[in-house]
């Protein structure tokens, strides 16, 4: 999380300029601190995190019983108990699930940023799937 103490630089460019701004300021007064303070998780986001949880502990409890089925009941040499149990756990593993969520949310959230449309909230940029016209005026 945000440390408040801790100080920042912030630097800003304009796209179409060589103009650059830097600053030095506590976490508390940049806008990128307010952003992400601002940020909840999108509930897909949270829902992907609690379902990482649960297979995170399939996964490593699916290596625990091959090791044990390998070395004990097999009664198979410590190097390939431990070699299937390390492969129970890598084929398991939900780093896929964990990862490609918030992933997915950081490219929406930077395409988006680049195109000039900011997001307060993350369920805003979920919302936004859902828009099939919009209209703008200057």
């Amino acid at each position: 999380m945000l440390n408040p103490s801790t100080p920042e630089l912030a630097l800003c460019s304009n796209s179409t300029a060589q103009d650059h701004l830097a600053f030095r300021g506590r976490q508390t007064r940049t806008l990128r601190s307010r952003i992400l303070r601002s940020m909840a998780k999108a509930p897909a986001q949270r829902l992907a995190d609690r379902a990482a949880h649960y297979l995170t502990l399939v996964a490593v409890g699916s290596g625990l019983v091959t090791f044990v089925v390998w070395q004990l009941i097999a009664q198979q040499p410590l190097l390939v108990a431990v070699t299937f149990a390390v492969t129970a756990v890598v084929i398991a593993c939900p780093d896929a699930l964990g990862l490609a969520t918030p992933t997915a949310v950081m490219v929406a959230t930077d395409l988006a940023a680049k195109r000039g449309v900011l997001f307060k909230e993350a369920k805003s940029l979920e919302l936004a799937s859902r828009i099939q016209a919009s209209r703008f005026t200057r």
